[in-house]
């Protein structure tokens, strides 16, 4: 598994910037290319504070997870097996506040159901 893998989708990560997730990250895309880079802020704190609208914040899947646990909901990615006995993994979302929980569909990677679910809850939930 490549290391991107742990790290939210560029298109993930704009979602959860534009839902107000703002906690420390190690991995940040540019608004450009859409690559993970580490921002080069500089020594002063007004060169740090005018670059940073041109990156955006990529969280790992378990971070986002988290913070998404923070707002309410739940996101569960058990294993199963299709008919063929191919491992495949589902993508659940679930509230205890106001008792919802939904299968939104099977994937063939842990890392796809979970970006599945982050975009689900993330817009259509939060």
């Amino acid at each position: 598994m490549e290391i991107k893998e742990r790290y939210c989708s560029f298109e993930v990560s704009k979602l959860l910037q534009e839902k107000g997730f703002d906690e420390n990250v190690s991995g940040y895309y540019n608004i450009w290319d859409s690559k993970i880079n580490p921002p080069v802020w500089g020594a002063n704190t007004y060169r740090r504070s005018e670059a940073q609208h041109l990156y955006i914040k990529a969280p790992t899947h378990q971070m986002a997870c988290d913070w998404v646990r923070g707002k309410g909901w739940y996101i569960e990615i058990p294993l199963s097996f299709d008919d063929d006995g191919n491992a495949v993994y589902s993508a659940i979302i679930s509230s205890i506040d106001s008792f919802i929980s939904a299968r939104i569909g099977v994937f063939p990677s842990v890392e796809e159901a979970t970006e599945e679910a982050l975009k689900f809850v993330l817009t259509k939930l939060i």
